[in-house]
């Protein structure tokens, strides 16, 4: 879909804003879904700001604001066709979350830097106004998959046991 949806952007009439407007509805949401992020000018020149929250909840890490952006949007995106692919970039944002708490217990903590606390993760979504226990944030998330004393692993879409591990698994694509 990516290629023949980016083919036909580059070849589509530049003047013809209404059919690039068309090709960019269903192109968004599959760059999204890759990790290709548009900037908030293209939203807007092309009317296209039902994505601006769910782009802005990408960047930040905010599950709470994407709920609500899905949430407000959800018609508009069930005519469309693009409602579902949306959805699926709930463990995209997970992943920036514990990224951004990596990276502030980092500099909080440089020797605790390879460990997260589970609570700090449960506290996080709390005060995103999402209220999970230990055991719903283990289980709806595929970034988190091994719990040793409160301590929480992170580990890539990879729910294998690994009974000694004591430091994050950041796959390459965290890197980004």
């Amino acid at each position: 879909a990516d290629q023949k949806l980016t083919y036909a952007l580059m070849h589509c009439n530049p003047q013809s804003e209404s059919n690039l407007r068309k090709i960019l509805k269903f192109l968004i949401p599959v760059k999204l879904s890759i990790g290709v992020l548009p900037r908030r000018t293209l939203l807007e020149k092309y009317n296209l700001l039902e994505y601006a929250d769910i782009v802005t909840s990408l960047r930040r890490g905010d599950l709470r604001l994407l709920k609500q952006a899905l949430d407000r949007h959800e018609d508009q995106l069930l005519k469309c066709g693009v409602y579902l692919v949306l959805e699926k970039l709930e463990l995209q944002v997970y992943r920036r979350l514990v990224k951004k708490i990596h990276i502030i217990q980092r500099e909080k903590e440089p020797s605790k830097a390879h460990q997260i606390k589970l609570e700090v993760l449960v506290k996080t979504l709390q005060w995103l106004g999402i209220t999970m226990d230990v055991d719903e944030v283990l289980g709806e998330s595929n970034i988190l998959s091994f719990l040793t004393d409160s301590i929480l692993i992170c580990y890539d879409n990879k729910c294998n046991l690994i009974s000694s591990l004591a430091a994050i698994r950041w796959n390459a694509s965290w890197r980004a």
